[in-house]
């Protein structure tokens, strides 16, 4: 993985937390949908050809992390739960994108 790539995953993963602290303590609308425009800019950006399967791997299991902490923490740590969440909105669009991508490797 190039060095600017594996700074845009980085990033991505950034934006998540400080958007979702700011959507606990004010929700807008528009957040979420950020959230999913950058997600998209990951999976066709950050990710080149022969890393298609690692990131694959790297970003399920952060999907799966996210999606199960999420749930877990809404209750009694609702900040952690709701940055959980955002990491959904930047890695599940990610995700798709990169699966839509892997039947394309050249083997």
């Amino acid at each position: 993985m190039k060095k600017s790539d594996a700074w845009l995953y980085l990033i991505g993963g950034i934006l998540a937390i400080v958007f979702g602290i700011i959507h606990f303590y004010k929700p807008a609308a528009w957040i979420p949908w950020l959230l999913f425009i950058v997600g998209i800019i990951v999976g066709f950006f950050a990710i080149q050809e022969k890393e298609l399967k690692p990131m694959l791997w790297a970003t399920l299991l952060m999907v799966l992390v996210s999606y199960f902490g999420s749930a877990a923490f809404a209750a009694n740590m609702a900040v952690i739960g709701n940055i959980l969440t955002a990491f959904l909105f930047v890695y599940v669009p990610a995700a798709v994108v990169i699966l839509m991508k892997y039947p394309f490797i050249k083997k």
